[in-house]
């Protein structure tokens, strides 16, 4: 992940996204921190910048159990363990996250069952919903990883209806 750090270096600057300036639905200002200028503290919930293909790279590496171009990064279990239910029946927060259908693995959002949830997948599915719309998810049994990267406001919005194309465009 060559392109992924809490700082975009100053030679990389000219690649950053810009967000739109205003809310599309509101008009009010709509600001995303800068980031070139470092953080008070590193983490990976708001502060981590990256890319489509660093993002695509890491989803395809749990897809494959650990794997990427032929070398270990990650043990099984540890996948394992990220993709699996620790939660077991405890309350599992607001749908903007995960909600119905969804249940919490090591950092990942993880699904359950083939029903029971507001977004198309398999059972096994997960993903992670990154600030400012970033939004990537993997299907294991579908042997798919798909990342959606857009500065916006309305980025919730669109992650579930790419999810619904996507589905729909499976016919085998």
């Amino acid at each position: 992940m060559t392109d992924t750090a809490f700082v975009v270096s100053a030679e990389k600057r000219m690649r950053l996204a810009q967000p739109l300036a205003k809310h599309p639905d509101t008009g009010a200002d709509y600001k995303v921190p800068d980031a070139t200028v470092p953080r008070k503290f590193d983490c990976g919930g708001g502060c981590a910048v990256s890319t489509a293909r660093d993002y695509a790279r890491f989803a395809q590496m749990l897809v494959n159990r650990g794997v990427l171009d032929g070398a270990r990064v990650l043990a099984p279990k540890t996948v394992e363990l990220m993709t699996s239910d620790h939660l077991a029946g405890i309350a599992r927060g607001p749908v903007y996250y995960a909600g119905a259908g969804y249940t919490w693995g090591l950092g990942l959002a993880v699904r359950e069952d083939r029903g029971g949830a507001p977004m198309a997948g398999s059972a096994g599915d997960y993903f992670w919903p990154g600030a400012f719309a970033t939004y990537w998810w993997a299907d294991p049994k579908e042997q798919m990883v798909v990342v959606s990267m857009m500065q916006s406001p309305l980025g919730r919005h669109y992650a579930q209806l790419v999810r619904a194309l996507v589905y729909q465009a499976i016919v085998e």
